[in-house]
């Protein structure tokens, strides 16, 4: 039985009493069983494997999975489920808030960084008539200078922050590394002007690679934009709870309301139906 957690209200209950916050549904482990192998639509399919339906929540609107899962209640649910990188489970209503504001904000950002690296650049170039300097270490780098400016985002276009970036020079003797910030945005200075291999990895989401190519004194703009690992999950209805604004501590439920004496104490988690 996978572990289903809920936040505990500290007032009292809403309207709606019936519904489950999808928000809050957590989900231990994923079923083997192939989506894209089973009969159906977008919405549902059917799963020869064990003769069940499987929903496909990120086709569905949020009210339409609350409804599904509380009118399951001691029954098994199966569902083809998508989560971002904040762990917000995607529904077809899923909204993109704040989150996208803050991402084409970060894109401005970034394209008047990468303007200001550009004529920093040319600027140096004009003082010295086109002929690098020489003798020393800083004109050596400014002879080689090339940029990479990365923005890491998701299906729904949303930044991913700390996604690892690994960036290998084509003849394997050089390698660079960085993580993006909250922005989404990994920037990458100081490389030789040559043939690259990206990689991008992040958690909940399939590696993505790319050959690019730098050239001397210039920033190279990227959008590396991730594809959401998918997984059928098997999820089972054993309660519900009240659908509330906030919250403090967290705790594994197994019916509604109050837990009578003796139940939930000991008591081993399932395992899923393989």
């Amino acid at each position: 039985m996978p572990g289903f957690a809920f936040r505990k209200p500290k007032t009292p209950p809403l309207a709606h009493a019936n519904l489950i916050n999808i928000q809050n549904v957590r989900i231990a482990s994923p079923c083997p069983a192939d989506w894209s192998k089973m009969r159906g639509n977008d919405r549902v399919r059917h799963c020869a494997e064990c003769n069940l339906n499987v929903y496909n929540f990120s086709a569905m609107m949020a009210a339409e999975v609350e409804e599904l899962l509380a009118s399951r209640q001691g029954q098994r649910v199966c569902a083809h489920v998508y989560r971002r990188a904040d762990g917000t489970m995607l529904t077809q209503d899923c909204p993109r808030g704040l989150r996208a504001v803050v991402h084409r904000v970060s894109r401005v950002a970034a394209a008047a960084l990468a303007a200001v690296m550009s004529l920093n650049s040319a600027s140096v170039w004009g003082q010295t008539g086109g002929k690098p300097q020489q003798c020393t270490p800083s004109g050596q780098a400014e002879r080689h200078e090339a940029g990479l400016a990365l923005d890491v985002i998701d299906p729904d276009g949303a930044l991913v922050p700390k996604a690892e970036v690994t960036l290998v020079r084509k003849d394997g003797r050089k390698k660079r590394r960085g993580v993006s910030n909250d922005a989404g945005q990994v920037h990458m200075v100081g490389l030789k002007p040559t043939e690259y291999l990206l990689t991008v990895k992040a958690r909940g989401f399939r590696p993505a690679s790319a050959q690019v190519t730098l050239e001397q004194r210039k920033v190279l703009e990227l959008q590396i934009k991730l594809k959401v690992e998918a997984v059928a999950t098997e999820v089972v209805v054993v309660g519900v709870t009240p659908v509330v604004e906030g919250g403090v501590s967290v705790f594994p439920i197994t019916s509604t309301g109050s837990m009578p004496e003796g139940m939930g104490q000991g008591r081993a988690p399932q395992p899923l139906k393989q």
